[in-house]
């Protein structure tokens, strides 16, 4: 069996033979289903995987849940995939996360475990149709944020960065803050 019928039909029989994989691309596949989403999941937390990219997947509905079996991620790149609603709270489960981009999709709300994500360092939620960045405010752990093309970014530049600036809130670690073409 190929990797991509394993990928098609679920199978994770060859699972164990992945063991040095540190990246896993799967960017403009357009996969019809997540194929971690299915099997044995305990032996997706073994694997070594710092790595996913599924950006351009425009056939999957919304971020798959599968993904969060993957513990020792630290990037996790789901941009242009045209996912909607809100994204899922269960992204706070990645606590090893330093690099979470998810722009050029349709999100409309931050979960408030987001807000948890003390190692996330750089986070790209660009040209959604987010209402409210307000959560935003209190991860002064973060160094770098994408923002810009929502309709909540005015928060961001108004009010939070003014305070920030003298109660040494978000802006004291932050080294990137891209906040042009907000409507």
């Amino acid at each position: 069996m190929s990797w991509s019928q394993c990928l098609e039909t679920g199978d994770d029989h060859h699972l164990g033979r992945l063991s040095n994989l540190k990246k896993l691309i799967l960017a403009e596949v357009n996969l019809p289903f997540w194929p971690f989403d299915y099997g044995a999941t305990e032996k997706y937390e073994l694997l070594p995987i710092s790595h996913i990219n599924i950006g351009g997947n425009t056939v999957l509905q919304n971020l798959p849940v599968g993904l969060s079996k993957f513990v020792n991620l630290t990037w996790l790149c789901a941009n242009f995939c045209q996912f909607k609603g809100c994204i899922p709270s269960w992204i706070s489960n990645l606590v090893q996360l330093r690099r979470l981009t998810l722009d050029h999709n349709q999100f409309e709300e931050l979960p408030e475990s987001l807000t948890t994500m003390t190692n996330l360092q750089c986070l790209n939620i660009e040209s959604n149709v987010l209402n409210s960045l307000e959560s935003l405010q209190t991860m002064t752990f973060l160094r770098r944020l994408s923002c810009s093309g929502n309709r909540g970014a005015a928060v961001i530049t108004s009010d939070a960065l003014y305070r920030a600036e003298f109660e040494d809130d978000v802006s004291s670690l932050l080294e990137c803050l891209r906040l042009h073409d907000s409507p």
